[in-house]
């Protein structure tokens, strides 16, 4: 009777440890899966990236729509700024230093606007580095670019209030340009376009111009972060998966061959008399 609970007692672990195999070989198979997946979604990326830069340049204009641009595709624009509508981004690092994005919205028309993201400033650290006041021509103005879909985002926890602009007051108007304090403005980490034609009340256009066109005495940094588009690094992360799985299924056939050979000896170790 001893010796059927424990031949009974350890046929269960033995079977508990090839369902245990089975279910790790299932997971490592569904997680290489997943990152080949991964790996095809940058590869669509790196495409759609290589298709927008490699397209001719495009004029915006308050008729255009995102059905006929292309993420990344340079473009050009005429307008007036309205820097009283700026803002900036927060959290925006380059180069691992932490910085910020202005924002500023680009009037095509009475009631059009368009916002671009005009470049990086590092963030200041106590009373060091501190944010300048920057120039921008009154009047019409020609700026270059490349088109994104939406203003790219940073991981929030929760809503932000909506934004309270700087009274016009606040800058310096003169006859040929105005003056923008950045250290006096509003700053979110995230904004949408729809946000913004709430707060403002006023009709954007459903894109944004990532500014590239240089301006002279210019502080601003344009260098635009773009997706990871290292596919071969979910395909290397692939391969691990599959190994990982392979150990598992060689586990599991181990097991199964060894089972029956555990119990003979376990039989004949109950009756010697069995192994002759």
């Amino acid at each position: 009777m001893m010796f059927s609970k424990t031949f009974d007692c350890n046929t269960m672990r033995w079977w508990l440890a090839i369902s245990v195999m089975v279910i790790l070989a299932a997971v490592f198979v569904s997680l290489g899966d997943w990152q080949l997946n991964r790996a095809q979604e940058r590869r669509i990326i790196a495409q759609t990236i290589t298709a927008g830069q490699d397209a001719s340049i495009v004029t915006l204009s308050t008729q255009s729509t995102l059905d006929g641009l292309l993420p990344w595709q340079p473009a050009k624009v005429t307008g007036a700024w309205r820097p009283e509508m700026s803002f900036l981004l927060d959290n925006r690092n380059l180069d691992g230093r932490p910085g910020l994005w202005l924002a500023t919205p680009l009037e095509l028309a009475p009631g059009r606007l368009l916002l671009v993201l005009r470049g990086w400033l590092a963030r200041p650290i106590g009373q060091f580095n501190a944010l300048p006041a920057i120039a921008a021509p009154n009047g019409s103005i020609t700026l270059e670019g490349e088109v994104a879909t939406h203003i790219p985002r940073l991981y929030s926890l929760g809503e932000e209030a909506p934004i309270q602009f700087i009274e016009k007051t606040t800058l310096t108007i003169g006859e040929d340009k105005t003056t923008l304090p950045l250290k006096d403005l509003p700053r979110r980490q995230n904004v949408s376009i729809a946000e913004l034609s709430d707060d403002l009340n006023q009709a954007f256009l459903p894109f944004v111009l990532l500014q590239t066109s240089a301006v002279p005495d210019d502080l601003f940094i344009r260098q635009w972060p773009k997706p990871s588009i290292d596919a071969d690094k979910n395909v290397g992360y692939a391969i691990q998966w599959f190994g990982f799985a392979a150990i598992a299924l060689v586990a599991i056939g181990v097991l199964l061959w060894r089972m029956p050979r555990r119990a003979k000896i376990l039989a004949v170790s109950k009756d010697p008399t069995r192994g002759n």
